[in-house]
């Protein structure tokens, strides 16, 4: 088991109590199976308890049938009565008896067990008081009354042997509910670890996974079903953050060179240019250079920084404000304006409709600025970029059109896919990648839509639409 601190190191909520699930499951699979045996061992009981209930009733009866029947041999005269009484009290040795008759003199004649008598000293009238007589008195009885001559007897019997059933019947089950307890242990004990065994075998897999060094796939073999939709569910995590390191290590390796490329242009052309003294006209056209290069790694920094903000769950949606996209592009595209001069590309901008929209300012016009520079970038020397900015009932569209090679259809909508960009044909930088994410990224926030498609006879276009 990994430490509070290792874990919180992992990024696990610790909080609360450790506890074990392997015996959760079994103290459940254990209380499980004693409740089933209890409720069996009672449902049972109950069974033969009504069976002895029965027996007991059955033979009682039989000898107050016997004890009428002599009775009214005897003609229910004292003599002949005590005689009766005698002889049914003696005539089984096993179990212990006893009776009592009470004539209509009230004249009582007993005979049998003393300590039976002694228990019940009076004539009774209620029958088979199972809990006051058999529990609490060890005995089992019959009484009746014969109206016609005002007589009344009770027969009593030991419950000695009732209850030694009784008592074998629950030692017996006590048992059995022991075995059963102990067996319910040790197999679901057994059991829970088996299965957990394959989960195990995940973790112990997965730690073996290092970021950037894949391990093989998780094996799940001999894994249940259930443990086999966990591993599988870690296997895809695992193959995301592989793939997604992968795309950051390209990244980071493709930034690196291109970051690198303008800096030494940079440090070269100033170098050179400090060699020997030069007219104003050199000295501007170097700064000129420079600026273009600064801008080109600003614009990468800003572009590396929107996504990485774009990558995090944002806590609330952007901010919106109400502004007019058509006034914000004189302002926000001289920068592009310039660097389309200097490509020898022309920037035409038309604005028709309602142009007013309410969402993120940034969020819109970072879109806008890297449509409009993917297009300048792609397109040949002596081409027309156009930028639509178009207002309907529903919603502002931005289109850009250009002149260029146009989206292969290999590439497809991979060009929306971070880190991923195509090759131009005049092998000049292409930028990293990231625009044409973040682009999606910013429609995908506000609900909005982008697509591409093809012209004729050659060049694309890109279609962003804000709904109102």
């Amino acid at each position: 088991m990994s430490s509070p601190s290792k874990r919180a190191d992992l990024g696990m909520n610790v909080e609360g109590p450790s506890w074990s699930l392997t015996r959760r499951l079994t103290w459940l699979f254990v209380g499980t199976i004693a409740a089933l045996m209890v409720i069996y061992s009672l449902w049972s009981g109950y069974f033969v308890f009504d069976t002895i209930r029965d027996e007991a009733n059955a033979f009682l009866i039989h000898e107050a049938d016997e004890l009428v029947h002599g009775l009214e041999q005897a003609h229910f005269e004292e003599e002949g009565v005590r005689e009766i009484v005698e002889e049914i009290a003696a005539s089984i040795e096993e179990p212990a008896r006893a009776v009592r008759v009470r004539l209509a003199n009230g004249v009582s004649i007993a005979s049998g067990s003393e300590r039976l008598l002694a228990l019940l000293p009076n004539v009774v009238k209620d029958g088979l008081s199972w809990r006051e007589h058999l529990f609490d008195r060890g005995v089992v009885l019959h009484s009746d009354v014969i109206r016609e001559q005002n007589l009344s007897f009770v027969i009593i019997v030991s419950g000695k042997g009732y209850l030694d059933r009784l008592k074998s019947y629950g030692k017996g089950a006590a048992y059995l509910l022991v075995a059963a307890l102990l067996f319910s242990w040790s197999a679901g004990a057994f059991a829970i670890r088996r299965g957990l065994a394959g989960l195990r075998d995940v973790v112990a897999q997965a730690q073996l996974s290092n970021v950037g060094r894949r391990a093989e796939p998780v094996s799940l073999a001999n894994a249940p079903e259930e443990v086999r939709v966990v591993g599988k569910a870690l296997d895809d995590v695992l193959d995301r953050i592989e793939t997604r390191f992968d795309e950051m290590r390209t990244f980071i390796a493709g930034l690196a060179h291109e970051l690198r490329s303008p800096l030494q242009n940079l440090i070269g052309e100033t170098e050179v240019t400090l060699l020997a003294r030069r007219d104003a006209d050199e000295y501007e056209r170097l700064l000129r250079s420079n600026v273009d290069e600064l801008g080109a790694l600003s614009d990468a920094i800003d572009n590396l920084v929107a996504y990485c903000r774009s990558a995090e769950v944002a806590s609330e949606p952007p901010g919106r404000e109400d502004f007019d996209l058509a006034q914000e592009i004189s302002l926000r595209l001289q920068r592009e304006r310039s660097i389309a001069e200097r490509a020898h590309v022309q920037l035409e901008i038309s604005c028709v409709g309602n142009t007013r929209l309410r969402t993120d300012r940034e969020g819109c016009l970072r879109l806008l600025r890297n449509l409009v520079l993917n297009a300048i970038e792609w397109s040949p020397r002596n081409s027309i970029v156009r930028v639509k900015i178009q207002g309907a009932s529903d919603g502002v569209s931005i289109v850009v059109e250009d002149e260029g090679p146009g989206v292969t259809k290999e590439l497809g909508d991979q060009v929306f896919v971070p880190f991923v960009s195509g090759r131009s044909p005049e092998r000049k930088r292409t930028g990293y990648g990231l625009g044409l994410a973040i682009c999606r990224t910013v429609m995908e926030n506000h609900g909005g839509t982008i697509r591409h498609e093809p012209l004729e006879p050659h060049g694309t276009r890109f279609v962003a639409f804000f709904g109102r």
